[in-house]
């Protein structure tokens, strides 16, 4: 698993000019590669486009596996590490984060019995996803 195929991707920058052009190669499983070129040539949108953040004009992506793209100016949104982490995470810790923190915003906005134990299955949901293994790994991170 893992595989990359891209055949005949066309980007079009929002002034209209081409940024890539009949973009194709491969990368098999298991394949080591680089992506290397000056700046302003097109690397970090082709990596966009891999990753699904940006849609091609023309041509056709293939990932065998998900691919995800780290942000090069990490910080410089209003994210905060742990909604950067919990992005890069398997959809089951995504969606249990997700209701987590609205169940914790109902408690807080309206304490009582339903909110508490909404609060506690999310705790549990999230427990059962991952999510407890994966803030140990962020600590390590």
């Amino acid at each position: 698993m893992g595989s990359v195929e891209v055949h005949g991707v066309r980007y079009a920058l929002p002034d209209g000019g081409t940024l890539l052009d009949d973009v194709s190669f491969r990368v098999g499983t298991g394949d080591h590669v680089a992506l290397v070129g000056a700046n302003g040539t097109g690397k970090t949108t082709l990596l966009r486009l891999l990753a699904g953040e940006l849609q091609s004009g023309a041509g056709s992506v293939a990932i065998d596996g998900r691919a995800l793209l780290l942000p090069q100016l990490v910080g410089h949104d209003d994210r905060t590490v742990r909604e950067l982490m919990v992005s890069l995470s398997p959809a089951p810790v995504r969606a249990a984060a997700i209701e987590l923190a609205a169940a914790e915003a109902a408690a807080i906005a309206e304490p009582g019995d339903t909110t508490g134990m909404r609060l506690a299955r999310a705790h549990a949901v999230w427990g059962d996803a991952g999510g407890y293994e994966a803030e140990v790994l962020w600590d390590v991170c």
